[in-house]
């Protein structure tokens, strides 16, 4: 049986601090296929994509969400969750949610990985017994960008934080002193923003 990869919570914690920088500085893009728009992450390295699964799982579990096992499988790199329902004694205040992730392979990047996360909402329009799960009546799915790349972004910031050794970084052709995202091509030199430079 493999073992577990444990989701190193002390040293998220003592990276907490940067977390809100590290959410506010990456930009999350749109996914693809079918369904709900989802976002997907930039491409991060990790040892393997069953490494990448298991953070993905306490990250989706830290917000709440049960995994459906026959819908979820670790070698085919898929997340999928129960509805997470929570109601309310007023109208248009209860609602599901239902979470769906998938891990890919970055195109030409051995050993890099992204997660693409679909959130579902679904608010509770009934108005008489609005706090009876019977009785619900669920309107049209909407996305939840934030919770989407919260999600994203913690996976990243497991491999990608203060908590990751100069030893992990070298392994996968990261800087040691610096983070390891897919790099963007730099902005031209005569880029300017009001006729000032942003240099």
């Amino acid at each position: 049986m493999r073992k577990t990869i444990p989701f190193r919570r002390g040293a998220a914690a003592r990276g907490a601090g940067l977390l809100p920088l590290l959410l506010g500085a990456l930009c999350a893009c749109q996914g693809t296929g079918g369904g709900s728009p989802g976002l997907t992450s930039d491409g991060f390295p990790a040892p393997s994509k069953a490494a990448v699964y298991d953070v993905a799982v306490e990250a989706v579990r830290e917000q709440g969400f049960t995994l459906d096992p026959d819908l979820s499988a670790e070698d085919a790199g898929r997340i999928e969750t129960r509805w997470k329902i929570s109601l309310q004694p007023f109208a248009g205040k209860g609602r599901r949610d239902k979470l769906t992730l998938r891990i890919e392979d970055v195109p030409g990047r051995a050993g890099y990985y992204r997660v693409d996360t679909r959130v579902e909402r679904q608010v509770n329009e009934n108005i008489e017994q609005p706090d009876v799960l019977a009785a619900a009546e669920w309107k049209d799915p909407v996305p939840v960008p934030d919770l989407e790349q919260l999600i994203n972004r913690r996976v990243e910031f497991y491999f990608l934080g203060p908590q990751a050794s100069a030893e992990f970084r070298t392994r996968y052709g990261m800087d040691p002193e610096s983070g390891g995202r897919v790099p963007t091509p730099p902005k031209p030199a005569n880029d300017t923003f009001l006729g000032l430079p942003l240099r």
